[in-house]
């Protein structure tokens, strides 16, 4: 975890969490807890001021929001803000990754797409065990029914996989593991995953699995 305070400036002043591998846990000062996933990144006031309470999400965290109906949670990323007053919801929101995905475990979100300025180009309220999904240069959010319990078993030290493309699971095991995958099977994108991986696993077993499963075969170098 790198975490680090700006000084003093004419505005409040912030903090920034990165966590590089692993998970880290901190609590907000309005007592909003967030679960932060390897590769991850939030801005956040010391204490919060003003009519919303505002962070900055790059990667994936899972919020646990303090309930306080005349202050607002916004979380936003460089494409959606995510509002809510009290709830527990998981966004997923990675730069190398062309989709952004926010699910609800319970209470209520709004989902918005800004286009440009202030004015949202898309909102969508979702219910919990819903799944809002944002493309890469789309103005329209689509929503889908999902097992909302897998989707954030990761704060659990789990990755739960449904028909998932390797390239995906490749990519979750990136930021987990610390390492960078080369592909040079032309199958690759044919391929996809069930199961459940332990982050507490070797990276040597996991790779082992995921080539019983059905999978490429990997070579570690280094």
């Amino acid at each position: 975890l790198f975490s680090a305070s700006p000084p003093p400036g004419p505005t409040q002043e912030a903090h920034v969490a990165f966590v590089h591998l692993g998970k880290y846990t901190l609590t907000l000062s309005d007592g909003t807890i967030v679960y932060l996933n390897a590769e991850s990144e939030i801005n956040f006031p010391v204490s919060f001021k003003g009519e919303q309470r505002i962070i900055e999400l790059s990667g994936e965290a899972y919020f646990v929001v303090a309930k306080d109906e005349k202050h607002p949670f916004v979380v936003k990323t460089p494409d959606l803000s995510v509002k809510v007053l009290g709830t527990s919801f998981n966004v997923k929101a990675y730069h190398d990754e062309r989709s952004v995905f926010t699910t609800l475990v319970k209470g209520s979100v709004a989902v918005e797409v800004a286009d440009g300025g202030n004015v949202p180009a898309s909102r969508i309220v979702l219910e919990p065990g819903m799944q809002a999904m944002w493309h890469e240069g789309s103005k329209a959010i689509s929503v889908q029914p999902v097992n909302a319990a897998n989707i954030v078993a990761w704060k659990d030290g789990k990755f739960i996989f449904t028909e998932e493309d390797m390239e995906v699971v490749l990519r979750t095991l990136s930021r987990w593991y610390g390492v960078n995958f080369i592909c040079k099977d032309s199958r690759m994108e044919k391929y996809t995953f069930n199961g459940l991986i332990n982050k507490d696993e070797k990276l040597e077993t996991v790779l082992e699995n995921l080539t019983l499963a059905g999978g490429p075969v990997f070579n570690v170098v280094g």
